[in-house]
């Protein structure tokens, strides 16, 4: 009997044991999480040993700046003459495979200040002292104009007096013609010497000058252009040499147009909206004539003239002009000079005024003559059909004269619509009617179903919820009871 109790006992004991561990299982299945894996580490970028580790030093061979990539000390990096050294490192280097640097180099360098001297494509902005140095050029063709700039930069640890010069002669020096240059210069046409007073530049400070010239049209293909900057300060010299070489002797070549446009409303004297092209003319009809150039040549093209005669036309008066133009009463002619660089266009207007008494089916033909230095002529002509027979808004006497479905309004001698006569555009405008309709709707109810109440709380999810484990327990009690009594 005593041996039935102490198994009983040891059962009940391995009982809860194990309704224990079930019930400590259960609980960490139910609140455990997963966790996401953690991102794998980027690679740390290759190393790039060259451009922002490049230092240049002041040490000069064969006429040329060395520069020394700290990476790599056996390696030298040269400045071209029209390059520069900026912020340490060199600009638009090129590569050499020891010290010896070639003997065309970057600008001679004494006692840390240093003359470099550009060349740049003279844009069709720059005007005289103002010059946009956004191309920079070592080729140019002949008859061209471009721009030399010069740039002193003082890395010292003083002030300096600074004067630039530049002399165009010798080294084909003579092709070149002086145009202008910064205000702070000056140029004796005479000795051919340019003289830029640049005042004091302190410790750390850049200051330069520019000017234009234009390669003479006879410069031949290959022809090098050898021109040298000096720099003088404190007793001191320091030289830029700058080489451009003539690729291609130039060419100047004029191409134009000229075409007729309904005046406009707006148009004034000398200012002309360009809208609606014109093929053929009524009487007493007001509009611009245009003549458009343009330089499709290398090289500017001087001296151009257009010559526009209305002597001949006896059905047209002239009205008024463009800026740039001047018209003559007693030859009744119209004069415009201008010059056009490579690749612009140019463009001069004029108004006049057809005849009232043209008749129908006539042509009015206008010719302007171009001319110039270098470019040669030509010669643009517009012809022009009288028709009156005109549409919208032109000018009548009778309805017949007017366009199917417009009358002659009698008041302002135009071409109307008669619905609407003061409208010059011919459109009537028109009165919209909104009719409005009262409908009267009769709903019946319509019973709507009620959904059934969701939990807005869900219970928690594992292997064993709450209710669950207090069924287990209560089982397992029930199960020790009845060993008990069994005993």
């Amino acid at each position: 009997m005593n041996k039935k109790k102490i198994l009983a006992i040891v059962l009940v004991i391995v009982v809860l044991l194990l309704g224990g561990a079930s019930i400590y299982v259960a609980t960490q299945l139910s609140t455990k999480q997963a966790v996401a894996p953690n991102a794998p580490i980027s690679k740390p970028k290759a190393f790039e040993p060259c451009g922002e580790h490049l230092i240049c030093s002041s040490t000069q061979a064969a006429g040329a700046t060395q520069c020394t990539d700290s990476n790599h000390p056996d390696a030298w990096w040269c400045c071209p003459v029209d390059k520069t050294i900026k912020d340490g490192a060199c600009v638009d280097f090129v590569w050499v495979t020891s010290s010896a640097c070639a003997a065309t180099g970057a600008a001679t360098i004494a006692s840390d200040v240093k003359l470099t001297k550009y060349t740049y494509a003279n844009e069709s902005e720059n005007t005289a002292g103002h010059y946009t140095k956004e191309t920079s050029i070592s080729t140019i063709n002949a008859g061209t104009t471009y721009v030399y700039h010069m740039l002193v930069e003082n890395k010292g640890s003083s002030t300096i007096s600074a004067t630039l010069t530049d002399t165009l002669t010798g080294n084909n020096l003579d092709l070149l013609a002086f145009v202008d240059s910064s205000s702070t210069c000056s140029f004796n046409s005479s000795s051919r010497i340019l003289s830029c007073p640049l005042g004091d530049i302190g410790p750390g400070k850049t200051q330069g000058a520019a000017f234009r010239v234009t390669v003479s049209g006879d410069a031949t293909n290959g022809t090098v252009i050898t021109n040298k900057g000096v720099l003088t300060y404190d007793s001191t010299k320091v030289e830029a040499i700058n080489s451009i070489t003539v690729s291609k002797a130039a060419t100047t070549t004029i191409e134009g147009s000229k075409l007729a446009y309904e005046n406009e409303t707006a148009n004034t004297a000398g200012s002309y909206s360009l809208k609606t092209l014109m093929e053929t003319v009524a009487k007493s009809q007001t509009y611009v004539y245009t003549i458009s150039l343009t330089n499709t040549g290398d090289a500017t093209a001087t001296g151009v003239t257009i010559k526009d005669s209305l002597a001949e036309v006896t059905d047209l008066t002239y009205v008024d002009k463009v800026s740039g133009c001047s018209w003559s009463v007693t030859d009744k002619l119209l004069t415009c000079g201008t010059t056009i660089n490579p690749d612009e266009t140019k463009t001069f207007s004029f108004r006049v005024k057809s005849s009232s008494d043209i008749a129908n089916g006539a042509v009015i033909t206008n010719t302007a003559a171009v001319t110039s230095d270098n470019a040669g002529s030509l010669t643009l002509t517009k012809d022009l059909p009288v028709s009156t027979v005109v549409g919208c808004n032109h000018s009548c006497t009778t309805a017949e004269e007017c366009s199917t479905g417009l009358t002659c309004d009698t008041t302002t001698s135009k071409c109307r619509l008669a619905a609407c006569l003061t409208e010059s555009d011919c459109v009537c405008a028109t009165v919209t009617t909104t009719t409005t309709t009262k409908t009267i709707v009769t709903a019946s109810p319509t019973r709507v179903a009620t959904a059934a109440a969701t939990p807005t709380i869900l219970p928690e999810t594992g292997i064993f919820d709450l209710p669950g484990i207090a069924a287990f327990g209560g089982g397992l009690i029930l199960a020790v009871v009845g060993i008990l009594l069994a005993l």
